[in-house]
């Protein structure tokens, strides 16, 4: 057999098993944040979307610069994984209740943690009032995550549900 032959077999084994790995990986994500239970999540058509259900979305786009700017997640995360904690059915279960501490979100009696003044590393972070976590319709989405130092609705507000991709759920906990 002739070195070009080698080469393109070589090529051949190689591309097929990139492309394989490619069809399989396309419907399963890692979480790399403490947001959630560290894993591979598979994920599947959001249909149906629910309280209690996980989603992959997608931030405003000045979500994602802020995002990559303050370093919670490198460049190539395009996406967040979160849980939908309210929807326009339970948005009257959404209060603030102050602790000795820290004002804590509640949502249906679940206690989402505080919400923070400063991130991990002294910066002020803005806040959205209770009215702005409020779902105002049925395709508005407050999506959370109850650990203390989780980026998400508490800080950049409802998500809509076309910037919802998928649902997931964890396959494989670390």
């Amino acid at each position: 057999m002739t070195r070009k032959k080698k080469a393109f077999i070589l090529f051949l084994i190689i591309f097929s098993f990139v492309y394989i790995i490619k069809t399989i990986a396309k419907d399963y994500t890692i979480t790399i944040t403490e947001s959630l239970p560290l894993g591979i999540y598979k994920l599947t058509e959001a249909k149906d979307i629910k309280v209690g259900d996980i989603v992959q979305f997608t931030p405003s786009k000045e979500e994602m610069e802020l995002i990559y700017y303050r370093g919670y997640l490198p460049r190539y995360a395009k996406t967040l994984l979160k849980e939908v904690a309210a929807d326009y059915s339970n948005r009257n279960e959404i209060e603030i209740r102050q602790d000795v501490f820290f004002k804590l979100l509640y949502v249906s009696g679940k206690n989402y943690g505080p919400i923070l003044k400063k991130d991990s590393n002294g910066r002020e972070i803005e806040k959205i009032n209770l009215d702005e976590l409020k779902p105002k319709n049925n395709s508005e989405y407050l999506l959370l995550s109850p650990h203390m130092k989780s980026y998400d609705s508490r800080y950049f507000g409802l998500i809509r549900k076309d910037q919802i991709l998928k649902k997931a759920e964890l396959k494989i906990k670390f």
